[in-house]
């Protein structure tokens, strides 16, 4: 009572001291260090050298998809299909063809076919080449007159393959570059081709379809270094068709990946695929199988169209003398020829389609069509007369377009098949063959387009003119020799037509005047009936990569 109270402990304010004096000194050696950072200079000897590491354009090359390959089971080998499988390079040094037409004989050009792999197919090299499957072309030094350099190899696998073309005398070649096959027998009975391109970030395939008794593949080819990260979207007749699976598909280096279409999206009897990249580039080929009943109905393959425009130019519409009377009204019966129209955008598009034949344009029943937004639409060719056309589709808003040739055996053969079974078997369903063509970017410059080696192919150029053109035309032998040129005046909305000898390899043609849309058009026939196959010629060829670059490796990037 009345005593003061005590003082407070002073133990919290002891243990205090010692953590102020650590945060001082924490202090005190972050101000240090940033002090000896402010004053650091970076060492004055001499550094290592550093790496020269080469960066190749290997992506820029042209790439075929292979032979279309037979069904085979989850994990299975590829197995090409019966019938042999050609693919015939044509390599131009610059300056063949001079402005004013003249044809030179200096220059030397050189091409290498090779094989890539597919992922599933393990038979294939770790460097991405298949044993025993290089096939070179000769060089044309110390040759004066073999100024083409001409390659070409029977395809005996399911792979795709690279054209890869050496730079001569500072000069950047034109290439070109087609696959063409021709099957006889079986079901993937017909006679395709493919214009190979180089590899994108987006294409656009119009062309198939996946029902009933028909099967669409969608081939990935990556001929790079470096893994793709592939998304697909697909359009049917009743607009966009939702398929997860192709989304986030992988393609690797140097590799080729196939998807089943007609196993993601069935029953369309029309087809449009965007094919898009998020990483890398890839190319891409549909191959478009049609069986009817029992009866073959054809096989091709189909390449990229033209971006989406509002005006689409597809030239090597052929139509057959002894089908020009009786083309069906339906596109999905036997022998129909047809326009194929998909919109990709959120608008429907008003559609006007005419025919550019021999003698001027023509305008086709029924040419005007609206086509809902995201759709595909076929539009038939009929009431025209027989020969070679270049179709203009225009619109109202961007589409993308491609053409549909048939071909139809009016009985098809009961006998003379394989081991004494008939091709067509009675009561079947009239056989017949298909191809497509994409549409086509105006020729304003040099190009070139090789052709197939074979018995029995006939090969034609068509040249489609929107407005007046002049073009001069070189054969070039198969010994690499240009041969007699000859020089095609067009009248505006006309298509002219070139004959290409078996015996030629290909042709190189420049616009002397104006610009054209060119296609090649290829027909046969065997014992079942006709067949048809055709490819539109890639702007300007592809010309060879500049030489590789190179970049420094240094270790000491991002701190200084």
């Amino acid at each position: 009572t009345g005593r003061p109270p005590r003082p407070a402990p002073r133990h919290g304010a002891l243990r205090a001291v010692p953590r102020v004096l650590a945060l001082v000194a924490v202090v005190g050696l972050g101000a240090a260090a940033l002090e000896a950072v402010q004053r650091w200079q970076p060492a004055t000897t001499a550094a290592p050298a550093a790496q020269v590491l080469p960066v190749t354009a290997s992506a820029a090359v042209p790439v075929c998809p292979g032979p279309e390959p037979l069904q085979a089971p989850e994990g299975g080998r590829a197995v090409a299909a019966p019938g042999p499988t050609v693919v015939g390079a044509l390599v131009v040094p610059a300056g063949l063809v001079g402005a004013d037409g003249a044809v030179s004989v200096g220059g030397t050009a050189s091409a290498r076919l090779s094989t890539m792999t597919r992922a599933s197919d393990d038979a294939a090299d770790a460097d991405g080449t298949a044993a025993g499957t290089r096939f070179a072309a000769a060089k044309g030094a110390g040759v004066v007159r073999r100024t083409v350099a001409l390659a070409t190899t029977k395809a005996a696998t399911a792979l795709p393959l690279r054209v890869d073309a050496d730079r001569a005398a500072g000069s950047a070649p034109v290439v070109a570059a087609t696959q063409v096959t021709l099957a006889s027998t079986g079901d993937l009975r017909g006679l395709s081709a493919v214009s190979c391109g180089v590899a994108s970030t987006s294409s656009w395939l119009v062309g198939g379809g996946t029902q009933d008794g028909r099967r669409a593949r969608l081939l990935l080819a990556n001929p790079a270094p470096a893994p793709a990260v592939v998304g697909v979207a697909v359009l049917g007749p009743d607009g966009r068709v939702p398929t997860p699976s192709t989304q986030e598909l992988v393609v690797p280096a140097g590799g080729q990946v196939s998807v089943l279409l007609d196993a993601v999206a069935p029953g369309l009897e029309a087809l449009a695929v965007h094919v898009t990249t998020r990483s890398g580039r890839v190319a891409a080929t549909l191959h478009d199988e049609v069986v009817r009943g029992l009866s073959p109905g054809g096989t091709d393959g189909v390449t990229g169209s033209r971006a989406p425009s509002k005006r689409q130019v597809v030239p090597g519409i052929d139509v057959a003398g002894d089908q020009a009377e009786d083309l069906p009204e339906d596109p999905t019966a036997p022998g129909a020829v047809a326009v194929r129209v998909a919109v990709p955008g959120t608008s429907d598009a008003i559609v006007r389609v005419r025919l550019l034949g021999p003698d001027g344009p023509v305008d086709l029943p029924r040419a005007v069509r609206t086509v809902p937004a995201g759709t595909v639409a076929d539009l038939p060719v009929t009431g025209v007369k027989a020969g070679l056309y270049t179709a203009v589709v225009e619109a109202d808003v961007p589409v993308v377009a491609a053409g549909l040739l048939g071909r139809a055996s009016a009985e098809g053969s009961t006998s003379g098949g394989a081991d004494g079974v008939p091709d067509v078997l009675p009561g079947d369903v009239a056989t017949g063959d298909l191809a497509w063509v994409a549409s086509a970017s105006a020729v304003d410059g040099t190009s070139a387009v090789s052709t197939p080696e074979g018995a029995g192919v006939t090969t034609r150029l068509a040249l489609g003119a929107v407005d007046a053109a002049r073009v001069v035309v070189v054969p070039v032998a198969r010994d690499g020799s240009p041969l007699k040129a000859r020089t095609v005046d067009l009248a505006a909305g006309t298509t002219a037509t070139v004959e290409i000898p078996a015996e030629v390899g290909g042709a190189v043609f420049r616009t002397l005047s104006g610009a054209v849309y060119p296609a090649i058009v290829l027909t046969a026939s065997d014992r079942t009936g006709p067949l048809v196959a055709a490819a539109a010629v890639r702007t300007g060829g592809i010309v060879a990569p500049e030489d590789a670059r190179s970049v420094v490796e240094d270790d000491r990037t991002g701190l200084r």
